[in-house]
């Protein structure tokens, strides 16, 4: 069972380097977007072998290969509270163009990753409507807050994923109910010092403090801004663990 993987707004390859740790075998990254020059840079070194666009602005996903997960993070800015959090009039409002490679992919798996902050903004109307989007698409979603702390991070950094898959695909149970990967609402709210799946991963290379996001000394030492968007990798590990799991299930 080999999944293939496109990934938008992909940084320094967050999502990409968790597929990897899930399964070489079960996950091939197939394409990658990102404009960032450095990140550019970094996607390069570590994926030589990923088809790489720039700008998602100006790309016509119908002219890509589609693939059955398709992940990314959209710009966090227009959200996040240590920001003006000016929502869809920001500049860097970029959740439509996600969406257009959404109805045009048409994958069986959607991953979305962003700050914490995109449920409250607006009073909740801007999330109300990726969710609305999801559905006039085909989508069931389901989301969960996730702090890096539960999977053995040294520091909470809570981020909201969603997961979206075709309504037509009747999962037999919920995608973040416990299973096999021993995740459960309650270890993602009330995680206190326990960690999950992961361990103290970052331990191993302490002298770099930036590990604490998961992002490993082969990134070729980024830009603090590129670790700071970068999006945990052992969270996407789990992720990618849970798709398998359910996948064998169906």
């Amino acid at each position: 069972m080999v999944f293939t993987v496109g990934s938008l707004f992909s940084g320094i390859g967050g999502f990409e380097l968790g597929f990897q740790k899930a399964s070489t075998e079960n996950f091939k990254i197939l394409w990658q977007i990102e404009n960032d020059p450095f990140c550019i840079k970094i996607l390069e070194k570590n994926f030589p072998d990923v088809i790489k666009y720039k700008d998602i602005i100006t790309i016509d996903p119908k002219n890509i290969d589609n693939v059955d997960i398709l992940c990314g993070g959209f710009p966090c800015q227009p959200y996040s509270i240590a920001g003006k959090r000016c929502g869809i009039n920001d500049d860097r409002y970029l959740w439509p163009e996600f969406y257009k490679f959404i109805i045009n992919i048409k994958s069986n798996w959607v991953i979305i990753e962003n700050v914490k902050g995109l449920l409250s903004i607006d009073e909740g109307k801007i999330f109300r409507g990726i969710l609305r989007d999801l559905a006039n698409a085909g989508y069931d979603a389901e989301w969960q807050v996730l702090p890096a702390k539960a999977f053995g991070a040294p520091h909470k950094r809570d981020r909201v994923f969603i997961v979206a898959y075709p309504i037509s695909k009747g999962l037999p149970r919920s995608f973040f109910e416990a299973g096999i990967c021993g995740f459960s609402e309650q270890t993602s709210t009330k995680f206190g010092n326990r960690s999950i799946a992961c361990g103290d991963w970052w331990r191993e290379n302490i002298s770099n403090i930036r590990m604490g996001n998961g992002i490993p000394l082969r990134v070729a030492r980024p830009r603090v801004k590129a670790y700071g968007n970068a999006v945990c990798p052992q969270i996407i590990e789990f992720l990618a663990k849970r798709i398998l799991e359910l996948e064998e299930a169906c």
